[in-house]
């Protein structure tokens, strides 16, 4: 029989391998529910950056019809008529409809907001492509005549088998990204963001952080800057750093889990834009304790 002292020490070492068996459990448990809020979180931006990419190329399409409308390819009375009706019918994140010439000047805009009309816009690098190429052209991002970050699509105009110009649609960036990253379920805590491939915010859920450069947000967090560097790239993926951005106290870093999907449009002459989504660990064991965890 053991001593009683043997039988103290058996039922400690059995207590410490019950209690580490429990806790290994507990830590697969929990990261395997941390893995599948990743993965909720990755179909909220694959959602968004795919609904951005349907609708741009839902209007590049919407264009294409409106190039071979006989009455927009001569521009007259019924042509603007028929114009400012597409406008009015349009989301509001297309701000304007406007017929170029084959000189890049603006036939007709609607609405003309900032008195375009009769303006040439040739020194755009995207009008000159288009009117060089002959095909449909998707802007790099720049900022419009209102100073609002926009894209503009322009899909060629013949007449008579000959370049007449172009139709062309002006998106503004900023809405939207609010119109697809508002939609998705991210709760009060969470960041969502829209960044151009020149790494600048030009849509954000926390409106504080939006216009500015990605390199200027996270030039003190090496973590956070080789996730953008990865998004950047037109990758997707998933990331866990340390981070101040949620909290008015700048030294007052939490972990956040971010994810990034890339919306890759067609006929655009760079990557794509990017969604990226911030959710810190706090937001996170809300969702643990609901399935269960914590």
């Amino acid at each position: 029989m053991l001593s009683y002292k043997k039988q103290t020490i058996f039922l400690i070492v059995v207590a410490v391998i019950c209690v580490a068996l429990i806790y290994s459990i507990y830590e697969q448990i929990r990261q395997n529910a941390f893995q599948t809020l990743y993965e909720r979180q990755m179909t909220h931006a694959m959602i968004a950056a795919e609904s951005i990419q349907a609708e741009v190329t839902r209007h590049v399409t919407l264009l294409r019809l409106l190039a071979r409308d006989p009455n927009i390819i001569l521009m007259g009375g019924e042509g603007k008529t028929f114009l400012q009706a597409i406008s009015k019918e349009s989301q509001f994140y297309v701000k304007e409809f406007a017929r170029l010439d084959a000189r890049g000047r603006i036939i007709y805009m609607y609405p003309d907001r900032a008195h375009q009309t009769g303006k040439n816009i040739f020194h755009l690098p995207h009008v000159q492509r288009v009117l060089a190429s002959g095909e449909p052209v998707i802007s790099d991002v720049f900022v419009a005549a209102d100073g609002v970050k926009s894209i503009a699509l322009h899909v060629p105009v013949y007449r008579d088998r000959v370049l007449d110009g172009t139709v062309a649609a002006l998106i503004s960036l900023e809405d939207l990204g609010k119109t697809y990253l508002e939609k998705i379920h991210i709760s009060k805590l969470c960041h969502a963001k829209l960044v151009t491939p020149a790494g600048e915010v030009v849509y954000c859920s926390d409106r504080m952080r939006q216009g500015m450069k990605c390199t200027e947000i996270y030039k003190d967090n090496p973590e956070a800057a080789a996730m953008i560097a990865l998004a950047m790239e037109g990758k997707s993926g998933q990331a866990s750093f340390m981070y101040s951005g949620f909290s008015a106290n700048i030294k007052n870093r939490e972990r956040v889990h971010a994810v990034y999907a890339p919306a890759n449009i067609a006929g655009a002459a760079t990557v794509g834009l990017h969604t990226i989504h911030f959710t810190p660990t706090i937001d996170l064991a809300g969702e643990l304790q609901r399935l269960g965890v914590l």
